[in-house]
């Protein structure tokens, strides 16, 4: 079952957000990322364990509102500090603004 790890908003034109994840959440295996309420463009998405070490994820460029990545492996159970997004909202016609929610497997 997925589990909800945290959730920004893209505000701006380009964007710089960090999701930090609240303890005790365990162990995870796997994350994905949804995007909902309008398109983004990811940039770079950079997750923290708690041990200090850092991934750099691969996300495709453009992610559409309602759409999510791919389920993203983390090679074994890893407890998550935080995750770094570095994106742009996708159209800037669009009034609403994404929302980003980081779920994760254990």
């Amino acid at each position: 079952m997925w589990q909800v790890l945290g959730q920004s908003h893209v505000d701006g034109r380009l964007d710089h957000d960090k999701v930090k994840v609240k303890s005790p959440q365990g162990a995870f295996r796997a994350i994905r990322i949804q995007v909902g309420d309008a398109a983004v463009e990811f940039h770079r998405v950079v997750i923290t364990y708690a041990d200090g070490t850092s991934r750099l994820i691969p996300v495709r460029s453009r992610i559409a509102a309602g759409r999510e990545t791919r389920i993203i492996r983390l090679g074994g159970a890893h407890m998550i500090k935080d995750i770094e997004f570095w994106y742009a909202r996708g159209n800037l016609n669009n009034p609403r603004k994404p929302t980003v929610t980081v779920l994760g497997m254990r």
